[in-house]
């Protein structure tokens, strides 16, 4: 018995040497209860394709450009729709971009930073604005420790940043902010 990438191999195969329409020779297959391997990498673009109602011979005609199958960019390009170029909006982290906001800073004062393909974090917003010193040690295990704390107001609060975080190389994480907000609300 055939698997199911045999299965396509045998289906093309025959397609091309009989001159049968590939379309019917799976529904064949499909009818005796065989499952074939989709030639779409996406649900979506197999309906954007289905809804156009032109034979998968014209799709089928050009290789695909992804290994799983044809792509919604393939079939919009068969189609003949032009993809709108995209430009990335996503130029900060959410932290980032409410702290350089703050200080009036914007996407054009990071330029030097996105030509690098990097995305703009809190650490490169303080350093921008003075706050941070160049090569100074981040004193937090993760984003999210690093907001809850500025949430609650600890960033500069000289009793916790006398405390040493429980990560690793003594950075602060969720939990060692969370303890230090018990303490001070008891």
């Amino acid at each position: 018995m055939a698997n199911r990438q045999q299965l396509n191999t045998i289906i093309t195969t025959i397609s091309e040497r009989y001159n049968i329409d590939i379309a019917k020779l799976e529904a064949i297959v499909a009818s005796n209860g065989s499952k074939l391997i989709s030639k779409f990498a996406s649900p979506i673009a197999k309906q954007k394709w289905e809804e156009s109602g032109k034979a998968n011979s014209e799709l089928f005609s050009f290789p695909s450009s992804h290994k799983k199958g044809y792509t919604l960019k393939d079939v919009n390009l068969a189609l003949g729709i032009e993809e709108p170029i995209r430009k990335a909006s996503v130029w900060a982290s959410k932290v980032a971009k409410e702290e350089a906001e703050k200080n009036d800073l914007s996407e054009n004062d990071f330029s030097e930073l996105l030509n690098s393909m990097k995305k703009i974090s809190i650490s490169d917003v303080r350093k921008a604005t003075g706050q941070e010193e160049e090569n100074a040690p981040k004193k937090f295990a993760s984003p999210w420790a690093e907001k809850l704390a500025q949430e609650n107001g600890l960033i500069g609060n000289e009793n916790f940043e006398r405390l040493k975080g429980s990560s690793k190389k003594g950075k602060y994480n969720v939990e060692d902010v969370k303890n230090f907000l018990k303490t001070i609300k008891d």
